[in-house]
């Protein structure tokens, strides 16, 4: 057998005591060695200093849990330098040791916050490790009462809610910020001692009384009391209070403790829900139509006079509670509660169904609609339904039909006819306008994409074949930016609809302008077409480079097609500040620019004869043209429109003065701040 090995104790870990030990120079090492005798039990000197001045920065850093500080002869001035630390007495207790007894530095020591005054000469092992545990418990104990009093100052200080303590005479013990405003005082301490008759009107003040004395008298608290008060302003005020009865640690009752709320907005809109339900009473209670409700049983629980009456009864008491096989035939009846039960399940609404009952005898037809009632769960629990009495029109209706069949029959034909061709003819308008913009994409596509392409390759072959000339080479990378400028303007043709998402970046409106300028060089005349450019110096605006460009390119080209007998095309930028929505800017995107905004405005004009005013309004509609047949798409505008939303711009377009039309767009000037 293997012999057991012998079990071995494992003493218990003993926690480590930090300890910061401050003795003069020259006083001997029996401090040192009381301490170091007693680190079987967990004291340890991690740090050592001859003077408070020079343990100043351990101490700030709170790099030991005690402080044992020997103040030898130096005595008051040496305490006074222990009262000035921070960290002491705050974070961190301290022990003074002086070297013989002194009344009035024991005082001192102690009123500077020292845990305990010690005598050197009588310092034993036992001694100083009981005074040090004591001193560390006791600030363990005093932190812990500071947490628990700034968490209740806390509360006080922050809560909405006003409140207060009060002893068996109504005085104010202590009381919450909110007390104070509540009081119009400037702070809690101005209503200490203090009863609600300094504050309240008499009557007020004597009711409040009466609750705390009932409080007190009862043991029970008073919760949630409704009273309106009368405050020291003199507004009245709605408030909900709570009344405890406040015991001190033996368990007799010293006071009591309350809590306020002001609910007045809460009233008020209670008053508000009121209203709008005595008024919605009053307005179902005289319409002249029925209107009822019931539950997921079929019970009716509510319904109006014009509903009572239709049931043949005096009361609508008479109607509540019961269901529709009370007052209807069973055929009828099963059929209505079919439909109930039918919303009920679907949750679907059954709105002016015809159907015809009897009322006091009589053959008659209501048109009904019936919706679910949902709670703020979305739960269904019952119906709202509305009946229309269409008896009388429903007999005209039949006495007109039976008198006119023939003409009924053939107005039915030319209505369905109708129907038809204006079907037909929506679908022909949609069938153009997606001819149309085929026609245009397949255009692009084969009539400029494919040369395009072949452009493109052109440049690259002469690119290398060329590139080393400077001049070609220059000539050709504009070539080369061109060509892609000019795929990237196709490729917003071809994306109108549904536009691409905009890459907003800082630009420069000028240099787009000059750019935009050279690739419509070639739609000049010689020098039938001259161009006027007025281009400020005009910050930076986000925008997307190629989007704005091909705006720019499409007024460019609409200004000189209008001007095919020659003309001047004027370009001028300058900055501007918005004095206010609608005034120098436009309304229509008012949620962009607001009053004080600096805004870059761009003002495109030709000396063309101008659109005729009855035109102006649908220039930026899709498909709409004022050219001749065959020389216009009619999309140009309507991409400028839609581009410069995307850009959170504004376009705009009017005649001029002097003959000609001007376009002006609006970006917001861009900030890098």
């Amino acid at each position: 057998m293997t012999k057991p090995a012998d079990s071995v104790t494992v003493p218990p870990k003993v926690q480590t005591v930090r300890l910061l030990l401050i003795e003069p120079e020259g006083s001997g090492s029996g401090l040192r060695d009381l301490i170091d005798s007693l680190a079987v039990h967990g004291f340890r000197i991690v740090h050592e200093f001859p003077s408070v001045s020079a343990a100043a920065a351990a101490l700030d850093r709170e790099a030991a849990d005690l402080v044992l500080a020997d103040i030898g002869e130096a005595g008051v001035r040496e305490l006074d330098q222990l009262a000035a630390q921070p960290a002491l007495n705050s974070y961190v207790p301290f022990i003074v040791i002086d070297h013989a007894p002194r009344e009035d530095i024991a005082r001192r020591a102690l009123q500077a916050g020292a845990q305990d005054y010690l005598v050197k000469s009588k310092l034993t092992p036992p001694r100083i490790e009981r005074a040090m545990r004591w001193s560390l418990e006791r600030a363990r104990i005093e932190r812990d009462l500071k947490r628990e009093s700034d968490l209740f100052h806390a509360l006080l200080d922050y809560v909405p809610d006003a409140i207060y303590f009060k002893d068996r005479h109504g005085r104010f013990l202590h009381a919450s910020a909110s007390v104070a405003r509540r009081l119009r005082v400037d702070s809690p301490a101005d209503v200490i001692g203090k009863t609600d008759f300094h504050f309240y009107t008499p009557e007020v003040a004597e009711a409040t009384f009466v609750d705390e004395q009932r409080v007190i008298e009862t043991a029970r608290p008073l919760i949630g009391k409704m009273e309106r008060i009368e405050m020291p302003d003199g507004t009245f005020r709605w408030s909900s209070t709570t009344k405890l009865p406040l015991r001190n640690r033996h368990g007799r009752i010293i006071g009591t403790c309350g809590i306020t709320r002001d609910v007045t907005d809460l009233k008020k809109l209670e008053g508000e829900l009121a209203a709008e339900r005595n008024m919605l009473r009053g307005l179902i209670d005289n319409l002249p139509d029925p209107i009822y409700v019931k539950d997921v049983h079929g019970r009716y629980v509510l319904d109006n006079a014009a509903h009572s009456r239709f049931l043949g009864v005096e009361n609508q008491s008479d109607v509540i509670g019961k269901t529709v096989f009370d007052f209807f035939e069973p055929e009828f009846a099963e059929q209505a509660n079919a439909v109930d039960e039918a919303v009920l399940r679907t949750g679907e609404s059954r709105m002016n169904q015809e159907e015809q009952t009897s009322s006091a005898g009589k053959p008659t037809w209501l048109v009904t609609s019936k919706v679910p009632l949902r709670n703020e769960a979305g739960e269904i629990t019952g119906l709202v339904c509305i009946n229309r009495n269409v008896t009388e029109e429903r007999n005209a209706k039949n006495a007109l039909l039976a008198a006119n069949s023939n003409l009924t029959a053939a107005l039915a034909d030319v209505q369905r006819a109708h129907q038809e061709l204006g079907a037909v003819q929506l679908q022909l308008i949609e069938a153009e306008k997606s001819k149309s913009i085929g026609r245009l994409a397949a255009g692009v596509a084969h009539e400029v994409k494919n040369p395009l392409a072949i452009i493109s390759m052109g440049v690259e072959f002469l690119s290398g074949k060329y590139g080393s000339d400077p001049t070609t080479a220059s000539v050709l990378k504009e070539l080369s930016d061109a060509v892609s400028r000019a795929d990237t303007v196709i490729k917003g043709l071809l994306d109108f609809s549904p536009p691409r998402q905009v890459e907003l970046q800082p630009q420069d409106l000028n240099a787009i302008i000059r750019s935009a300028l050279a690739l419509v060089r070639g739609e000049f005349r010689g020098d039938l077409h001259r161009v006027e450019l007025d281009l400020d110096d005009i910050p930076t605006v986000l925008a997307d480079r190629g989007k704005v460009s091909q705006v720019f390119v499409n007024l460019f080209t609409n200004a000189i097609q209008a001007m095919d007998g020659g003309g001047t095309i004027s370009v001028r930028t300058r900055v501007a500040q918005i004095t206010g929505v609608g005034a120098n800017v436009g309304g229509e995107r008012s949620e962009v620019f607001q009053a004080g905004d600096r805004v870059v405005v761009v003002e495109v004009a030709d000396t063309g004869p101008g659109i005729p005013p009855e035109l102006l309004a649908r220039v930026f509609e899709p498909f709409f043209t004022t050219k001749p047949t065959g020389k216009g798409t009619g999309l140009g505008m309507s991409v400028v429109k839609s581009i410069m939303n995307l850009q959170r711009g504004t376009v705009r377009i009017a005649n001029r003065d002097g003959g000609g039309a001007v376009v002006t767009l609006t970006f917001k000037a861009h900030d890098p701040t």
